[in-house]
């Protein structure tokens, strides 16, 4: 009996000291809201650790930076992308022409150019940046053809106009929607304009013979803008006074005789007075004195005034010259630069900070566009196959780009130079027939004028 209580004793020692073993404590994170929790722990050992990085990894070093890229190596955080204009890493918003940052495209700024259709009686409207085509206004306002050739815009107050050679109005359009707004008849082929934006006056020139067609006017008309109405006329005793240049402050116009190869300098307070005749000075010594022969030899065609006003550069269109003459303003009678162009130099158009000066060589030979550097009085030529008797000529308001318009067999073009290389970087087809002829850029940019 001993044996056996000996043997009852051993046995539940053995089971006690078993479940004393099985009672063992075990250290470890006891929290079940760390990431590193141990369910069989029964002691803390503070090894808890509440985060994981952003590769899910418990206690790991990598972080996402801005561009959402997630390592443990910062030498490269935030280099594989970009803040936009709004300061937000990969964002799409983009700071446009007018300022404005946001992501919506509809509300970009643009530029818009004109150009006058004279075969189909409408002005295209052109976005200056894509060059697509915004629309076609339909300038069809009489029972007759006409014919729109020449554009100006006024910024500043919001409109642009155009001239109708064959019926003789002068519109008035709306530069937002262009919408037209209002119209006078000054009759005699109006042409070229030239805009006195402070007073609101514009100054109105004659068309020149060509293939048949003309005027013997010898008038330019003074228009009052905001009312649309006629002040007055200066009669300048020569025949197709038609390349127009006005100086900044209103005062002085400029005008040349297409058929006399004289020009003219005409106080503009003058206008409307009886018996007033304006300065006239020959565009070279071989002219004849009087300004009232047609000699038909230079044939001037348009006048620009340099940035300063202190030249008066005239383009002398006749193919047996092919120039463009410079002459001092304060003393016209002095001829102070002469530049050899290509064939039949037309329009013209002086770079914004005014070292150069681009001008339309009007050949069905030698079509092309003469470059005149007036830093250092070099002359270069521009050419294109599409170039065919290129007409209108005129600049962005940044001087990056010049736009030219031709038009004959081949079709219409409006051609794109950049002037950092004067290389023709696109000529956009304007449609068979349009006859493209005056153009004109907007100089700054606008969000709801398209």
């Amino acid at each position: 009996m001993q044996n056996i209580a000996k043997q009852v004793t051993l046995f539940f020692s053995l089971l006690l000291i078993l479940s004393c073993e099985d009672k063992k404590d075990v250290y470890g994170c006891t929290d079940p809201n760390a990431c590193n929790f141990n369910p069989s722990a029964t002691i803390s050992d503070n090894s808890c650790i509440q985060t994981v990085d952003c590769n899910g990894d418990c206690g790991g070093d990598a972080l996402l930076d801005n561009c959402d890229v997630c390592d443990d190596d910062l030498s490269n955080d935030n280099t594989s992308c970009g803040q936009d204009c709004n300061g937000d890493w990969n964002g799409n918003a983009f700071l446009d022409d007018c300022g404005v940052c946001d992501s919506d495209s509809t509300n970009n700024c643009i530029f818009k150019i004109y150009i006058a259709y004279q075969g189909t009686e409408k002005v295209g409207v052109i976005n200056g940046k894509t060059g697509n085509l915004i629309r076609e206004v339909d300038l069809n306002i009489s029972s007759m053809s006409d014919n729109p050739h020449y554009i100006v815009i006024d910024e500043n107050h919001g409109y642009w106009y155009v001239t109708l050679i064959s019926s003789g109005y002068v519109l008035k359009f709306d530069l937002y929607s262009d919408e037209m707004i209002d119209s006078v008849l000054v009759g005699n082929m109006p042409a070229l304009m030239a805009l006195d934006e402070i007073h609101q006056r514009l100054y109105v020139s004659r068309f020149m013979p060509m293939m048949g067609t003309g005027t013997d006017s010898k008038e330019v008309h003074q228009i009052d803008i905001e009312t649309m109405a006629v002040l007055g006329a200066v009669n300048i005793g020569a025949n197709s006074p038609h390349g127009i240049a006005l100086s900044a402050d209103g005062e002085t116009l400029w005008v040349a005789s297409n058929q006399a190869s004289h020009f003219f300098r005409i106080e503009t307070g003058r206008f409307g007075e009886n018996g007033y005749q304006p300065e006239n000075f020959k565009i070279a010594s071989d002219v004849q004195p009087s300004y009232e022969y047609n000699d038909g030899y230079y044939d001037p065609l348009e006048v620009e005034l340099s940035i300063d006003e202190s030249k008066v550069f005239i383009s002398c269109s006749d193919p047996a010259k092919n120039e463009v003459r410079v002459f001092d303003a304060a003393d016209p009678n002095t001829l102070v630069a002469l530049y050899p162009t290509g064939t039949s130099p037309w329009h013209m158009a002086i770079v914004p900070d005014g070292s150069g000066l681009y001008t339309t060589n009007r050949s069905m030979m030698n079509p092309g566009v003469s470059y005149i550097n007036l830093s250092d009085n070099s002359v270069s030529q521009i050419e294109s196959e599409y170039f065919d008797l290129p007409h209108g000529i005129g600049i962005s308001g940044d001087g990056s780009r010049v736009f030219v318009t031709s038009s004959a067999m081949m079709g219409d073009y409006l051609h794109i130079i950049d002037t950092s290389t004067n290389d023709v970087i696109n000529s956009i087809e304007l449609g068979n027939g349009v006859t493209a002829t005056g153009l004109a850029v907007m100089q700054s940019m606008c969000t709801d004028c398209d």
